[in-house]
């Protein structure tokens, strides 16, 4: 694969449009499962503006949103999937590659 085609893949990817898209698919791959609240809290955005980037995540199957029964009450989770998984891979496959490049 030429540069250009992998940086056209960051550039023209909607998912990555967005810092705080991108920064949500970072914490999650290396976290993998987080509390709705906890990741709202974490990323200091207003309630609707966290959810539009949420449904965005989910429609595309980079995330899903589930409710689960805990001892003390249902909590909603977030956990990165398979497909977001590589997505973050392949984000850090071509900022590697660039990083290398720079450092020749």
């Amino acid at each position: 694969m030429s540069e250009e085609l992998d940086f056209s893949e960051i550039v023209g990817d909607d998912l990555y449009s967005s810092g705080v898209r991108t920064g949500i698919m970072i914490a999650l791959y290396g976290i993998r499962k987080i509390t709705f609240t906890d990741l709202l809290i974490s990323t200091g955005l207003p309630r609707s503006s966290f959810y539009s980037h949420l449904k965005y995540l989910s429609e595309n199957q980079y995330i899903t949103v589930r409710t689960e029964i805990t001892l003390r009450r249902p909590l909603t989770f977030i956990r990165i999937t398979d497909t977001g998984m590589r997505k973050v891979e392949n984000y850090f496959r071509i900022i590697e590659k660039y990083r290398q490049k720079n450092n020749e």
